[in-house]
């Protein structure tokens, strides 16, 4: 589960995350690499921890008994689903007349996320 989620959030983190009408601009997409203006996103900080739950995943498959890779794996975990969050909130509460609206990276991140943190715990 953890390798699964831990794909599932590198693969998110290069997907759509936001469509925002802007007045006078129109409408731009903005995924995790790069935002609605064209500026480097927060995407290589999510495939990094999406990359940590990979290895994580990988470590209990093959059985190898490593509570250090079972802890990493967790807090990549968790700190992917904090960042997801915030996120969220964060296009979320965009202003100055623009519209925003999530896309389906952030969700498939959220799901790898969570899937992560349970496969995690159950390796711990």
């Amino acid at each position: 589960m953890a390798l699964l989620g831990g794909s599932a959030v590198v693969a998110g983190s290069f997907l759509s995350w936001v469509e925002a009408e802007i007045p006078a601009v129109g409408v731009r997409t903005g995924t995790g690499w790069r935002n609605i203006h064209g500026n480097m996103a927060h995407g290589p900080w999510l495939a990094a921890l999406g990359a940590l739950m990979v290895i994580a995943g990988a470590v209990a498959v093959f059985r190898v008994r490593s509570r250090g890779w079972s802890a990493v794996g967790l807090l990549a975990a968790l700190g992917a689903a904090a960042f997801v969050g915030y996120e969220i909130v964060d296009i979320r509460g965009a202003t100055g007349g623009i519209i925003t609206s999530l896309g389906a990276g952030i969700w498939v991140m959220l799901a790898g996320a969570v899937l992560g943190v349970i496969g995690a715990a159950m390796t711990a």
